[in-house]
C-alpha cells in the first residue's frame, strides 16, 4: 500500500512540474516609437514583420528580427486596428473617426476610405484579393484590392461585430456582440453559427496547420474557447482571466494560446494541457496586446499606461523553444606514420 502512494505522489510531482508555471521578468527590449498608450501589436504571419497602433494616431511597422522601424503614418484619430497582408506587403489599419487606410509597401500608395460606423476589425483573405472589414453597426464591408474599391456586397449581421477573423479556405468567422461566431461564406451566405460563449466576443483568431483548422475565441465572460473549424464543434475552455480579454492568439503549431486581459495579465496556455505555463506581467494598469513569432521565441505585449509616460511594446523571450541536444565533437581521425 505505502509503495502504490509513493509511486502515485512521484506521478503527481512529475505531471504538475511538467506544466510547471513561470513568470517572465526579463525583456529582451523595448520598442519607443510610440507617445501614448498602445492598443495592438501584430506579428506577421511568417513572423519577419510587427505591427503597432495607439492613441498617438500612428502605426509603425517594424523588422522583426532585429526591431528596426521600417515604415510609418498617421491617422487623424485613435488607431485601434491594424492588419498584414500574407505576404507583408499590405498594411490595413482603422481609427476611431472611421476611416481605414489601407497601405501598399511597394508603392508607398495609400488610400483612404470612411464607414458608416466604428470598425471594429479587419483581415485580409489568404489570396489577397479581398480586405473584410466588421463594424459596430452590424454589417461586414469587403474591399477589392485590385480594384481599389468597396465591393456592392454589405453583410447585414443583424448585431454588432466585435471581431472577424477568415479561413484559408475564406471563410468569415464574425464575433458577434451576444457570443455568438457567425460563420459565412465569402459571399456572405451564413453556413453555421457557434454558441458556447455568453457575452460578447472580444476576439478571433484562426489557425491552419498539419490539416488541422482551429479558431480561437475570447469574450467578455472572460473564457477562452477553441474551435474545430472541420467539426464546428468546440475542442476546449480556457479560464483564469478575471476580467475583460483584450487580445487572444494561437501560435502557428497550435501548441500555445495567447491572451492578454484587463486583469492586467498576460498568459501563455499548453493548448494540450489547458494549463498557463508562462505568466507575462504587466507594465501598467491593463495589458491590451500580445503576439508570438513564428518559431515561438519571442513575444510582444504592450500595456496601458497610467502611471507613467513611458509607452514601450515589450520584447520578450518565451522560454519555449526546446533545448538542443548537446552536440559531442567529432573525432579527428587518428593519421598513421608512414613508413620509411
Amino acid at each position: 500500500m505505502k509503495k502504490l502512494i509513493w509511486v502515485l505522489l512521484i506521478a503527481c510531482t512529475s505531471f504538475s512540474s511538467a506544466f510547471a508555471q513561470r513568470t517572465l521578468t526579463d525583456t529582451v527590449m523595448g520598442l519607443h516609437e510610440h507617445t501614448n498608450d498602445i492598443n495592438k501589436c501584430i506579428y506577421s504571419l511568417d513572423g519577419r514583420r510587427l505591427i503597432t497602433c495607439g492613441l498617438d494616431r500612428t502605426v509603425h511597422f517594424y523588422e522583426a528580427t532585429n526591431w528596426i522601424e521600417l515604415y510609418s503614418y498617421s491617422h487623424m484619430d485613435e488607431v485601434t486596428q491594424v492588419a498584414i497582408s500574407r505576404d507583408n506587403s499590405i498594411i490595413a489599419s482603422a481609427s476611431k473617426d472611421n476611416k481605414l487606410k489601407i497601405y501598399f509597401l511597394d508603392s508607398a500608395k495609400t488610400l483612404e476610405f470612411e464607414q458608416e460606423a466604428e470598425i471594429t476589425g479587419i483581415t485580409f483573405d489568404y489570396g489577397m484579393r479581398f480586405l473584410y472589414t466588421s463594424s459596430s453597426d452590424g454589417t461586414i464591408r469587403p474591399y477589392d484590392l485590385r480594384k481599389g474599391e468597396f465591393t456592392k456586397r454589405k453583410f447585414a449581421m443583424g448585431l454588432a461585430v466585435n471581431a472577424i477573423t477568415i479561413s484559408h479556405t475564406n471563410m468569415i468567422y464574425a464575433g458577434m456582440n451576444n457570443g455568438e461566431i457567425k460563420v459565412l461564406n465569402y459571399m456572405g451566405k451564413e453556413a453555421k453559427i457557434l454558441k458556447g460563449h455568453t457575452k460578447a466576443i472580444t476576439g478571433l483568431y484562426f489557425v491552419f496547420y498539419k490539416g488541422s483548422m482551429v479558431l480561437a475565441s475570447s469574450s467578455e465572460d472572460y473564457t477562452i474557447k477553441l474551435w474545430d473549424v472541420k467539426t464546428y464543434k468546440e475542442i476546449k475552455t480556457f479560464t483564469g482571466h478575471t476580467w475583460t480579454i483584450n487580445s487572444v492568439e494561437l501560435s502557428r503549431d497550435l501548441k500555445y494560446l495567447l491572451t492578454a486581459s484587463n486583469d492586467g495579465t498576460a498568459r501563455i496556455w499548453d493548448v494540450e494541457s489547458g494549463e498557463t505555463i508562462v505568466m507575462i506581467p504587466s507594465k501598467g494598469k491593463a495589458t491590451m496586446c500580445i503576439s508570438i513569432n513564428e518559431d515561438n521565441e519571442f513575444i510582444a505585449t504592450a500595456s496601458l499606461v497610467r502611471d507613467s509616460e513611458e509607452y514601450v511594446v515589450y520584447i520578450w523571450n518565451t522560454g519555449l523553444l526546446p533545448e538542443l541536444p548537446e552536440q559531442k565533437p567529432a573525432k579527428t581521425p587518428a593519421v598513421k606514420p608512414k613508413k620509411k
